[in-house]
């Protein structure tokens, strides 16, 4: 188990640094890092290094979605998943900034926001080469030059 402050955790990854409660669960966590993924998708390719991964992932293939939502009914292919969107019915935000306070549901975007304190921008438009501290701020970008282009 991922801790989100660091108060709890004692090990921590070389290839990433996120921190886990034991060296076990770190080595786990570091076969990701490691570039032979031996589980492949028969369906698209997706390589995977493990196979429960590879599991749930053939779910989205075959329209299986065996975890629901007590709240909304929205099915979900793995139980973390569900856990995840669960906390978007109660509010809970387990992630927090260590420098602002600021708190998150999900651990990607603890991760996001901490380039906001360290001005880190891991991703820039292909286009004109503006950098961007989110993928998805990219793709908004992407479309403003698509309206110049069309727009001339």
């Amino acid at each position: 188990m991922e801790y989100p402050d660091n108060s709890s955790a004692c090990r921590k990854s070389v290839f990433c640094f996120k921190l886990f409660a034991t060296s076990s669960i770190v080595k786990r966590h570091e076969l990701i890092h490691a570039p032979s993924k031996q589980f492949v998708c028969s369906f698209c390719k997706k390589l995977f290094t493990w196979s429960a991964d590879l599991k749930v992932h053939y779910r989205g293939h075959t329209n299986e979605w065996p975890f629901e939502c007590d709240i909304c009914s929205k099915r979900f292919t793995s139980s973390s998943a569900l856990k995840k969107h669960t906390r978007t019915h109660t509010g809970e935000r387990p992630y927090q900034c260590q420098l602002c306070l600021s708190a998150f549901a999900r651990s990607g975007d603890l991760k996001s926001h901490l380039r906001t304190h360290t001005g880190q921008t891991p991703f820039e438009c292909g286009v004109c080469g503006k950098q961007f501290t989110r993928s998805s701020r990219v793709l908004r970008h992407k479309g403003t030059h698509a309206f110049q282009t069309s727009s001339k």
